[in-house]
């Protein structure tokens, strides 16, 4: 936890971009300030990423009060995670776990950092909205009155910051009809009365774009189906492998005991089997892809998953055939978060495009899921030594994967970002940095669009694909006074060759200052300047 806080101690409050889009959405934050619209038709200012507007006016709102900088979105997002942490160790002590417990289960969320592509700190919605998603599950798990309401309210904050995280509405619903109709009902009405008014008044007051960007420019993108086999069970294995070996383990003794009629030789012996065998043909099958993995780790991930899933099959039929015992309410809504948000992050990380920060809800909903089933465990005394190992061994694998250093920015980033904020000043006119989108404020300009708003929009099926017609002819004309040439060709097909002549490079994109610390390494290597 020391190593962590410290990392985002020393990126908080760095001007630049830690992350490529971080400037973007502090140029969403800068136009609610000054009350602009974001869902317009692509132009030569302006294009919008596929984000509701809940965390860039939770920014623009704080930084009225303390100014709009990346320390504020920053700051934001390590609220956020922190609350979801909080989560987990609230929702595991009221379970009856002990607090090495409780906050072990915390700390192994934590300890998903490098996994998620360290955005739990970054000018991103992600941390906030998982925050939000957090604490709904959590009040979920132990209803008091009003409780319904208040996780109603949660799902529709979680939805207006990232719109993906509406899903856990469905296992929510499901646990609050087991326990009360109406509780549900009221739930439900939360969500689609409150929900449905503030993005019935969106989609008005935009003219049909705001929808129509969230949902239909996504769906004109294409889908790489390969990275469900490839990438998720890589990143698993790599964040969570002890944790998935323990529930996995829970889950099998758990359906051989309440196996009812069913042969213990089946509910046992064919879920280790068959994990065996998949833990087998991942290990053989698949060389070593990402760093800081290893096949035996993919394999004995594949292998809990695989046994997982067999042994809640006989679970069920177990039960319908004279299953004794009941399992503890709290663990199935928690595994019902787990199924659905693994099924949503999974199918985002399929989206072309889906980096690993959107596996931060399925991280955080097996965090949780671990720290129930301890605390279900905690009760035999006999297992608690190796509970604490467990937790022993998640934390000290996070804390040995950290990577503070690479993480952390550097002099000579700020040095370098200076560079290009002395090139601008003297610039009359408008500024392109389509790879740092908000440098241009440190030297008296707007913020610039961002290039991967555009890149959004340049799919041939897409409907605002007619649009960058404008951003092309606005590239032709030189309708910028200058341009950051950036490391790579996102923003659209038309050159700038013809139009803007390239300066000297201020920095060299196979060196160290200035490339993003997460996420794509896009940055600004040059200024360019109009053709005379």
């Amino acid at each position: 936890m020391a190593s962590l806080l410290s990392v985002w101690g020393a990126r908080i409050a760095y001007p630049f971009d830690l992350e490529w889009m971080e400037g973007g959405m502090l140029a969403h934050a800068w136009r609610l300030q000054r009350g602009e619209p974001l869902y317009l038709p692509p132009n030569a200012e302006f294009f919008p990423f596929l984000y509701p507007p809940g965390y860039s006016a939770l920014v623009a709102f704080v930084g009225t009060f303390v100014g709009l900088a990346p320390a504020v979105g920053r700051g934001l997002s390590i609220l956020g995670t922190l609350a979801s942490a909080g989560a987990i160790g609230f929702a595991v002590s009221a379970r009856g776990g002990r607090p090495v417990l409780a906050w072990g289960a915390a700390a192994t969320w934590l300890g998903t950092y490098p996994q998620t592509g360290a955005f739990f700190d970054l000018v991103r919605p992600d941390a906030v909205g998982v925050g939000a998603l957090a604490w709904a599950v959590t009040l979920a798990l132990r209803p008091r009155r009003g409780a319904d309401i208040a996780c109603g309210l949660l799902v529709v904050l979680a939805s207006l910051v990232k719109h993906n995280l509406g899903l856990v509405a469905v296992p929510l619903f499901v646990a609050f009809g087991l326990r009360d109709v109406r509780s549900a009902l009221r739930f439900a009405g939360v969500i689609l009365g409150v929900g449905g008014l503030v993005g019935g008044m969106l989609e008005w007051r935009t003219e049909g774009r705001f929808l129509t960007y969230l949902l239909d420019v996504p769906r004109s993108h294409p889908l790489v189906w390969s990275r469900a086999v490839q990438e998720t069970p890589w990143e698993l294995s790599k964040a969570l492998a002890t944790p998935l070996v323990v529930v996995a383990g829970a889950v099998l003794v758990t359906a051989v005991q309440q196996r009812g009629r069913l042969p213990r030789i089946v509910v046992g012996g064919v879920p280790v089997w068959a994990g065996l065998l998949a833990g087998w043909w991942a290990t053989s099958t698949r060389a070593p892809g990402h760093a800081g993995t290893t096949p035996f780790g993919l394999g004995v991930t594949v292998a809990a998953l695989v046994a997982m899933a067999f042994a809640l099959v006989f679970l069920a039929v177990g039960r319908r055939w004279g299953g004794r015992g009941t399992v503890a309410p709290d663990v199935v809504l928690a595994s019902g978060v787990v199924a659905v948000l693994s099924v949503g992050s999974t199918l985002m990380r399929v989206h072309d495009g889906g980096f690993a920060n959107v596996q931060m809800p399925m991280f955080w909903a097996w965090s949780l899921l671990f720290g129930l089933v301890l605390a279900e465990l905690d009760a035999y005394r006999s297992l608690r030594p190796g509970l604490d190992l467990a937790v022993a061994l998640t934390l000290a694998t996070a804390v040995q994967r950290l990577p503070a250093q690479a993480l952390t920015p550097t002099t000579e980033d700020v040095a370098t970002g200076e560079a290009f904020v002395e090139a601008l000043q003297d610039i009359e006119g408008p500024v392109l940095s389509p790879f740092a989108a908000w440098l241009p404020t440190y030297a008296g300009h707007p913020p610039s669009l961002h290039a991967m708003a555009a890149w959004d929009c340049q799919h041939p099926h897409g409907p605002f694909y007619g649009d960058l017609a404008r951003l092309d002819e606005a590239i032709r004309q030189a309708h910028w006074s200058a341009v950051l040439g950036g490391n790579h060709a996102l923003l659209v097909d038309q050159p700038f060759a013809g139009s803007y002549t390239a300066g000297p490079l201020i920095a060299r994109p196979r060196q160290a200052p200035m490339r993003p610390k997460s996420g794509f390494p896009a940055m600004p290597i040059r200024v360019l300047t109009p053709v005379d």
